[in-house]
């Protein structure tokens, strides 16, 4: 699906709906999980362009009323009630033909994004993007092209407001240092290859009875360790020690997975849900382990990106 950057002007009306999205989602998933913090994360941008809800005067209301400090919130409730559609790997409705035509993979999340027709707000064509790593650059990115149009086609149009609470949404793929970038999509990919697949539900369905119930959180435990042992030293390179990290939260620091960019990045939205699935479903003792990891998870658990996206 070829999406037409001129069209991506603010109207006189307000900001009319462009793309529609659909989120195929499994709570406990940890990739779901990613992709649900990334679009909690976005929606303040994206929701210029990308349908919400079904009323379009009430959302031109929402986008207006920026300084709601609940507006992130609301947006993604509004959204979610709308536009996400709950799979439940448990009772392998991911194995519903139904699903299998979205996913053939039998995997979430997946995200179907469709063009819509800004007159009549019907669906035109769409596009089923699957794996949450290019999910959540393919929405930093549509944030990329929306703040490049604004800055092309408004010509001073956006009120005060909007320029005051926008660029507070930070890029997840950090665009400033290419080490950096590097960094935060090395980090991402130790936990998304390897650590996230040996927790998968298809997976652990294959394993014998013998490494069923208690044996199942060793079993999950030792492959686990072997990510977040190179995690730790990644965290460790950069923090140096636990006591310098203790004076950074004291001082009332937000410790992040990318110390460098002292912002939100896609590095976390993969740490937060691996660390918490590591605490949940293996027999790791996290702060003890990997305490670096542990510290970080710690600092980012309670964020609003986290526990509004968490189920």
């Amino acid at each position: 699906m070829n999406i037409p950057l001129n069209r991506l002007i603010r109207t006189s009306g307000g900001f009319q709906p462009f793309l529609e999205f659909t989120l195929y989602s499994f709570p406990p998933s940890t990739c779901s999980w990613r992709v649900r913090a990334a679009l909690y994360h976005h929606l303040p941008m994206l929701s210029r362009y990308v349908r919400i809800g079904t009323d379009h005067q009430e959302e031109n209301k929402m986008k207006n009323n920026v300084d709601s400090n609940n507006y992130c919130l609301e947006l993604y409730q509004k959204f979610t009630s709308h536009h996400l559609i709950p799979i439940d790997l448990f009772a392998k409705e991911n194995e519903e033909s139904s699903y299998l035509k979205i996913n053939p993979m039998k995997q979430v999340p997946a995200l179907v994004v469709k063009a819509l027709d800004r007159e009549k707000v019907e669906e035109k064509d769409g596009i089923v993007l699957t794996q949450s790593l290019p999910i959540v650059e393919f929405l930093d990115h549509l944030v990329q092209v929306i703040r490049s149009n604004d800055q092309k086609h408004s010509s001073g149009s956006i009120n005060n407001k909007e320029t005051s609470q926008y660029p507070l949404r930070t890029y997840l793929i950090p665009k400033s240092d290419l080490f950096i970038e590097f960094k935060t999509r090395q980090l991402s990919e130790i936990i998304n290859a390897g650590i996230q697949p040996m927790q998968n539900v298809q997976l652990l369905r294959m394993l014998p009875k013998e490494l069923r119930g208690e044996q199942n959180k060793k079993w999950i435990g030792e492959w686990h360790r072997k990510g977040l042992r190179q995690v730790e030293l990644i965290l460790k390179e950069q923090y140096e020690s636990m006591e310098r990290m203790d004076e950074l939260v004291h001082s009332g620091k937000t410790l992040y997975s990318i110390r460098e960019c002292a912002h939100l990045t896609m590095a976390d939205l993969c740490l937060v849900p691996s660390v918490e699935a590591s605490i949940q479903r293996s027999d790791i003792h996290m702060e003890e382990e990997f305490p670096f990891s542990f510290a970080v998870y710690n600092s980012l658990k309670n964020l609003d990106v986290f526990t509004h996206t968490r189920n």
